[in-house]
């Protein structure tokens, strides 16, 4: 983003997604080995201001993470994490969505967002093989 003395303000809400079927056990930064991609931010970042995920089948315990990069996944960097309490999906059952969390413990929300940078991509990933979807509501700028 070239520097100048002009505000960049959000341009509106867009919502994206993916499915998680393959396990990542590790939080290195090398690869994006069995995460998925969620979104790519345009040229001038973007913030997220809620990530969340939940079961489409059966799961056990597991922990749901995001990465962020900036080299198409040569360099990852955890930016946010959650565990996923065990669920059992039927058709007569709720499933309940796991809220991701900022690294420090707090909520990702419109107030507190989690910000990338311009063009940067990010990546969800879980810790167990299952069958996981997630979503984020984003704020491009």
């Amino acid at each position: 983003m070239a520097v100048t003395n002009t505000a960049v303000f959000p341009q509106g809400f867009r919502t994206v997604g993916a499915k998680i079927v393959s396990a990542r056990t590790n939080y290195d930064a090398t690869g994006v080995v069995s995460a998925v991609l969620i979104d790519t931010a345009n040229a001038n970042g973007a913030e997220y201001c809620h990530i969340g995920a939940w079961p489409t089948a059966t799961n056990t315990a597991l922990q749901i993470y995001c990465f962020t990069t900036v080299d198409s996944g040569t360099t990852n960097y955890l930016c946010a994490m959650a565990t996923m309490a065990a669920q059992t999906v039927a058709v007569s059952s709720t499933v309940t969505l796991t809220p991701l969390l900022h690294l420090d413990g707090t909520t990702i929300t419109e107030s507190n967002p989690l910000r990338i940078a311009p063009s940067a991509k990010l990546y969800m990933a879980s810790t167990v093989a299952c069958t996981v979807s997630g979503v984020a509501e984003v704020k491009d700028y």
